[in-house]
């Protein structure tokens, strides 16, 4: 078809650089083996995943926690569950989740706990430390960071926490702390989630009208009849 490659091209320049494999629902542990090229979630990569315990009186494995990749109009998000995050009496655990987005067009990022009602004074926290633009070199951040917390006591509950990037960002740097502290009672949350924002689906549709344009311009072109604005 006259004028399908140069089409093509121009079609490529719209689609995400990627080419890691799709990601899929997988313990932690698999996620954390695929390393520095990680896999494919909507438009953008996830990667360089780590896992380290910091203080626990229980044992909690990376391959205990499953990992679940979602994608939902203008948000992709990865959800982190375990039947281990589940305390009691005395027992106290704190871990550490990392990885980094890369590359995208970020808008916001949204934590979202689902809390299980721990049992007072049983209480489970997530803060979630954002290193903006630049992903974590070890502990530290090379650039600015933003912070997000939920935490619920069986009392007070917050269970979403957001920002907002202006402008938008490329790569996302994530640093997990979950707390779970039974304090003589009970601390279970089912999970929690890393939302991250894109662009609403109106800055897609532009490529979009643009590749319909000069699609219709190929035709027109390739019949000598004028093309109509």
């Amino acid at each position: 078809m006259p004028g399908s490659k140069s089409l093509l091209i121009v079609a490529l320049a719209f689609a995400p650089e990627l080419s890691a494999s799709v990601c899929v629902t997988d313990p932690l542990s698999s996620y954390i083996a695929l390393g520095a090229t990680g896999c494919q979630i909507g438009s953008m990569n996830v990667v360089n995943f780590s896992f380290s315990t910091i203080l626990s009186t229980v044992i909690i494995l990376a391959s205990d926690i499953t990992v679940t990749p979602v994608i939902a109009n203008d948000t992709l998000e990865l959800t982190f569950t375990s039947p281990q995050f589940n305390l009691s009496g005395s027992d106290i655990a704190e871990y550490l989740i990392a990885y980094t987005w890369d590359p995208g067009d970020v808008r916001g990022l949204e934590d979202v706990m689902d809390a299980n009602s721990p049992v007072f004074p049983g209480f489970a926290s997530l803060t979630t430390t954002i290193c903006e633009d630049a992903a974590f070199i070890g502990s530290v951040c090379p650039a600015s960071t933003t912070t997000l917390m939920v935490s619920d006591n069986g009392i007070t509950a917050n269970l979403i926490d957001a920002t907002t990037f202006s402008p938008p960002i490329g790569i996302v740097g994530v640093s997990n702390v979950i707390e779970l502290n039974a304090n003589g009672a009970s601390s279970e949350i089912g999970g929690f989630s890393n939302v991250v924002i894109l662009p609403e689906p109106a800055t897609w549709a532009t490529g979009l009208l643009a590749l319909g344009w000069l699609s219709a311009r190929q035709r027109s072109l390739a019949r000598n009849l004028p093309l109509a604005h």
